[in-house]
């Protein structure tokens, strides 16, 4: 005899209780609008157990009736009791059920793993307390343990944190997530330890982990080392869990299956190319590995961003559950305190009724045979024989009151002309009134109108692939949190029919002609190996970013081009041409770590040619293997810049973009970065952003700016000369003498 089971992560109950069989299964059942129930769901999966994690019920809502009691199946819920916040409690967090057969001989069901809370008197397994660093995650809903005599099945929903929460700002909530996650793996992997090792019971753990295991599972593994990606915490707890004797059911199906992802993000439409991850799991203990007769992926099931697993157990010959199927269903008094059916709101106290069986619908009534006494009709045609009262009688002397003329509703474009004066009365006619002509054209008056008055957002940019793009929000916390941007609207994957590497800031695309940076961008041409530098009017200044973050395609431009050796700079490969180009800003970025992996962090380079690198830097004092704490924070600003251009001579760029990266300096080092730019980068283009005068006065060319419009263009001599801006500028500076000799 055999058992099918099924986990799903449906994304809210209710929402599945909504939709219709074509929707959840489209290739085979395209054009069936019945309503999914969660019987129909277990017949087509073809599943006599279904466990669904995250239904989103709330813990003081009454259940409902429907996605609660059925002839032939029985629930088990574990609602939330403890949301992390209030509204999360009202609206529904967390949450998982399993619907099992009620043939199925269940002795015994628990909510949570932690305490048990109801009228069960045998719990199935109780951590201990003692031993969870945070007791609140048991009560966010996210165990049911039933007990089916041969195994004992649990069905969780991990809590979901990234290793990015563990570093993240308090203000965040990273930190309370990634150690609510690291609790409840705890409290799971000691549940399971009771249960396997000690209490030596078989077990079936199905659910979502919320961790991909090996790189098969994750559609980004290859972008992490391998050994990076088998270190985090969440594989190593995942790890120790297989470990107690635990076997990943697909896996030990299917061991070399690519793309059996479980779970995708579906505002990025990733699922349309499969990439997504595994982290739906069904884990069998090694009494029960054997008995596996097969276990896959459905990947043809939609209703939510994660699809069903389902596994077959051959239970021929076990005493408990070889014949099963011809079990009948036990009374309600005999199912676990757990199950649905024996919930107050479904069965009462005493076997009270409920109030919706008061109000039988008159079909039901009929269907059941159900007539209304003799007595009761006679009754009810003496009361129609009665005489109506006088108030309400009919008056045949009152006359009907007077009809209210229609009034013709104005067109559209009389609306929007304005008020006009009357026009005169039509004569009067005894030919009948003419057909009524077509609206065709009003309709295209009305559009023209309207269009006027409401234009609509501007189109969307369009991608590499010459189809508009779609816009996004950044919500991953940080400084660009709530920033929007364009992306390729097409599904993230590999191949040509995959999302390309379009993107650009919406909050930052430069739309007009006159802006700083289009005119600066538009006017600078330096030839090779030569230095140029932007001026920009300190007292009308109006930011200084869109160059640099132009030649980069950090953001793409509305109009007009960035030229380099006659190539468009959007023509390029972006990761080539960001290999090329080099930025300095004002304040450099460092990561945490050592003096070498800043220098060289994609490990390119000999440590003879990085040393050599920090000698021409003026960082000799410095070791390779010196601490560089985050942000390096540990150096002072002249220093992180060395460490920045000892990068563009390791990288040997040929264009070098300096965005005031001396402006926060000291003069001692503001002249130790000018000696390494004069002597370094003889053969390099520089390209300075600066108000400084004395850091770009040895430039070739200059082009000031003022208030985005290019003022002037030319030599730094032949500026000073001229009677101008640039030359204003040198003479406030109350140094116009050396200005001038430096220029020459």
């Amino acid at each position: 005899m055999k058992l099918r089971i099924a986990t799903w992560n449906v994304n809210g109950l209710r929402r599945v209780g909504g939709l219709t069989r074509g929707h959840v299964f489209p290739s085979s059942h395209s054009s069936d609008t019945t309503p999914v129930s969660i019987p129909s769901l277990m017949a087509d999966l073809g599943c006599d157990v279904l466990c669904v994690q995250e239904t989103k019920l709330a813990h003081g809502a009454p259940l409902d009736a429907a996605l609660a009691v059925f002839p032939r199946h029985d629930a088990y819920f574990a609602r939330c009791r403890r949301a992390p916040t209030a509204v999360a409690a009202r609206m529904g967090y967390s949450g998982v059920a399993t619907f099992a057969d009620a043939r199925l001989p269940v002795s015994a069901a628990q909510d949570g793993l932690i305490a048990v809370e109801g009228p069960d008197t045998r719990p199935l397994v109780a951590v201990d307390p003692a031993l969870v660093p945070v007791p609140a995650v048991d009560g966010e809903g996210r165990t049911v343990v039933i007990d089916l005599g041969a195994f004992v099945l649990i069905n969780t929903y991990c809590p979901c944190a990234s290793i990015d929460d563990a570093t993240a700002g308090e203000d965040t909530g990273g930190p309370a997530r990634w150690a609510a996650k690291s609790a409840y793996h705890v409290v799971l992997l000691a549940a399971v330890h009771h249960l396997v090792v000690v209490a030596g019971r078989e077990v079936v753990l199905v659910g979502d982990l919320n961790i991909a295991h090996r790189p098969l599972d994750h559609y980004e593994a290859g972008t992490v080392p391998p050994a990076e990606f088998a270190a985090h915490p969440f594989r190593c707890w995942l790890d120790d869990l297989l470990a107690l004797g635990l076997t990943d059911a697909f896996r030990d199906a299917h061991p070399d299956a690519v793309g059996a992802f479980t779970c995708w993000n579906t505002r990025l439409d990733a699922r349309r190319g499969n990439a997504g991850t595994r982290i739906d799991y069904i884990l069998v203990s090694r009494g029960l590995s054997g008995r596996v007769t097969a276990c896959d992926v459905r990947q043809d099931v939609f209703g939510s961003d994660h699809c069903p697993v389902v596994v077959e157990v051959d239970l021929t010959g076990d005493p408990d559950l070889g014949l099963w199927t011809e079990l009948s269903p036990r009374p309600v008094s005999e199912v676990p305190a757990l199950c649905a059916r024996r919930a107050p709101e479904f069965a009462g106290r005493g076997g009270q009724t409920t109030i919706k069986a008061w109000f039988k619908p008159v079909a039901a009534a009929a269907a059941a045979n159900e007539r209304p006494s003799t007595d009761r009709v006679a009754a009810a045609e003496e009361k129609l024989k009665k005489p109506v009262r006088p108030s309400m009688k009919p008056s045949a002397s009152r006359p009907p009151p007077p009809a209210i003329p229609a009034k013709e509703q104005a067109s559209l474009t009389a609306f929007l002309a304005g008020p006009s004066s009357p026009p005169p009365p039509p004569p009067p006619s005894t030919q009948p009134p003419p057909a009524a002509a077509p609206r065709k054209a009003d309709a295209e008056v009305a559009r023209a109108a309207w269009s006027t008055v409401f234009r609509g957002p501007p189109p969307p940019p369009v991608c590499r692939h010459g189809e508009p793009s779609v816009s996004r929000v950044v919500t991953k916390s940080g400084p660009t949190h709530g920033r929007t941007f364009w992306v390729c609207a097409r599904p993230v994957g590999v191949g040509a029919e995959s999302q390309c590497d379009f993107f650009m800031s919406s909050t930052v695309m430069v739309p007009s002609e006159t802006s700083a940076a289009a005119v600066a961008v538009a006017a600078l041409d330096i030839e090779g190996a030569q230095k140029g530098c932007m001026v920009i009017e300190e007292s009308r200044c109006r930011g200084n970013v869109e160059p640099r973050n132009g030649q980069v395609r950090l953001v793409e431009w509305a109009s007009g081009e960035i030229l380099i050796d006659g190539v468009n700079v959007g023509d390029v490969d972006l990761h080539m041409l960001r290999s090329r180009i080099t930025m300095v800003p004002q304040d450099p970025v460092l990561l945490s770590g050592t003096i070498r992996s800043n220098l060289d962090i994609f490990a390119q380079f000999s440590d003879p040619e990085l040393v050599d690198v920090l000698n021409r830097v003026h960082l000799g004092h410095l070791s390779l293997d010196d601490p560089v704490t985050e942000g390096g924070s540990n150096l002072s600003v002249g220093m992180r810049q060395m460490v920045s251009l000892g990068r563009a001579l390791l990288r040997r760029s040929r264009v070098l973009v300096l965005d005031e990266a001396t402006a926060a300096m000291d003069p001692a080092s503001d002249a130790a970065v000018q000696d390494t730019i004069r002597t370094q980068f003889t053969d390099c283009t520089i390209i300075t952003i600066a108000h400084r005068l004395q850091t770009i006065i040895d430039y070739d060319y200059v082009l000031v700016l003022d208030a985005g419009r290019v003022a002037q263009f030319g030599s730094p001599h032949e500026l000073m000369l001229q009677d101008g801006i640039f030359h204003r500028m040198c003479r406030e500076s109350n140094d116009f003498d050396s200005l001038l000799l430096a220029a020459k």
